[in-house]
C-alpha cells in the first residue's frame, strides 16, 4: 500500500517534468523555424536591395556625367570666341578664328557625351521614360544641328540657352542624387544594406527638366 501510495504521489511530478520538457522541445521548434524562414528572407531581401543601391549609383553616375557634359557645353556658349567664325556664311563675312573653330568642335563634343549620358540613363531608369524621352530628344536637335542654332542667336540669346542648358542638366542630376539624402556615392555599395530610400529620382527636378528641354525642343523646331 505504500509504494502504490508513493507511486501516485511522484505521478504528478513525473507529468509536470514531461509537460516541461514537451513546452520547451516545442518553444526550440518554434524558435528553430522562425530562424529557418526568417533567415533566407533577410539574406534575399538584403541582396535585393544592394541590387537596387548599384542601380541607384548607376544612375547618379549617368545624371552627374549629363550634367557635367552639359555645363561644359554651357563654358562654350560664354566663350567670346565662340562666335567669332560661323561656317554658314561667306569668307568675307567672317572673323576667321581657329580658336572658335576649337570652342565650338568642343561645343558638340559635349553634346554629343551628353546625348551618350542620357541614353545610359533611359536605359538604367525604365520607370520614368516619358520624361528622360523628352529631355534626349531636345539633346538629339542640338546635336544634330551643329552650331546653326547658336550661331544664329544674337549674344543674349546664346547666353540664354546656355543658362538653360545648365539648368536641364543640374535638375537631372540632383534629381536623382537629393532623394539620397547627400550619401557619399563613391562606389555601388556605398549605402548601407538596410537603407531603403527615399527612392530616387525626384519627381518634381525631373519633371522641371523635361518641361525646360521641351520648350527648347520647341525652340530648335521652329528656328529658321
Amino acid at each position: 500500500m505504500e509504494d502504490s501510495s508513493a507511486e501516485e504521489n511522484r505521478s504528478p511530478e513525473k507529468n509536470k517534468r514531461l509537460n516541461k520538457s514537451v513546452s520547451v522541445n516545442l518553444i526550440g521548434i518554434i524558435l528553430l523555424a522562425i530562424l529557418l524562414i526568417t533567415v533566407p528572407v533577410t539574406v534575399l531581401l538584403s541582396v535585393q536591395n544592394m541590387e537596387t543601391h548599384e542601380s541607384w549609383w548607376w544612375e547618379s553616375r549617368a545624371s552627374g556625367d549629363f550634367y557635367q557634359d552639359l555645363h561644359s557645353a554651357y563654358l562654350r556658349l560664354y566663350d567670346p570666341y565662340f562666335a567669332l567664325y560661323n561656317p554658314s556664311v561667306s569668307e568675307a563675312q567672317n572673323n576667321n578664328s581657329v580658336a572658335s573653330e576649337e570652342v565650338q568642335y568642343w561645343f558638340l563634343e559635349d553634346i554629343h557625351n551628353a546625348n551618350s549620358a542620357i541614353m545610359d540613363l533611359q536605359y538604367l531608369d525604365t520607370s520614368h521614360t516619358e520624361e528622360l524621352n523628352t529631355i534626349g530628344y531636345m539633346v538629339q536637335l542640338l546635336e544634330g544641328a551643329g552650331t546653326t542654332y547658336e550661331l544664329n542667336l544674337n549674344s543674349s540669346g546664346r547666353t540664354n540657352l546656355a543658362d538653360e542648358l545648365e539648368t536641364v542638366g543640374l535638375d537631372v542630376s540632383n534629381a536623382y542624387l537629393k532623394p539620397l539624402d547627400g550619401a557619399n556615392l563613391i562606389s555601388p555599395s556605398s549605402l548601407p544594406f538596410w537603407w531603403f530610400g527615399p527612392q530616387p529620382p525626384d519627381q518634381t527636378l525631373l519633371k522641371q527638366a523635361a518641361t525646360l528641354a521641351d520648350n527648347l525642343t520647341q525652340q530648335l523646331i521652329l528656328a529658321p
